[in-house]
């Protein structure tokens, strides 16, 4: 997983890795909370990822959550790759990541 690129003007950007696998998990979690510490936001980009596994995804929508239920700096995704939004879609996970339904 590629790290935290500090932008002066705006959020974070976390580039996540091509494979989220189950061992990519706990990492992930990490990198999210570190990320997430600055108020500025944090911009998922998800361009690069080729697999992805439920229990990353579960990751990712935790975090989602998370900060909607306490207000935190904003989370998105930018440039969800293929894979990436065909996982999503199989699994309707779509609502509980912020993404817009006809993006999956």
């Amino acid at each position: 997983m590629s790290d935290c690129a500090n932008r002066p003007e705006g959020p974070r950007v976390l580039a996540l890795p091509p494979i989220l696998d189950l061992p990519a998990a706990a990492p992930l979690k990490q990198q999210l909370e570190a990320a997430l510490a600055d108020t500025a936001g944090v911009v998922i980009d998800a361009s690069g990822v080729q697999r992805v596994t439920t229990a990353c995804l579960q990751v990712l929508a935790s975090a989602v959550k998370t900060v909607a239920e306490i207000g935190g700096a904003p989370l998105s995704f930018q440039n969800p790759s293929p894979p990436f939004i065909e996982v999503v879609a199989m699994l309707s996970l779509a609502p509980a990541l912020n993404l817009p339904e006809n993006e999956t």
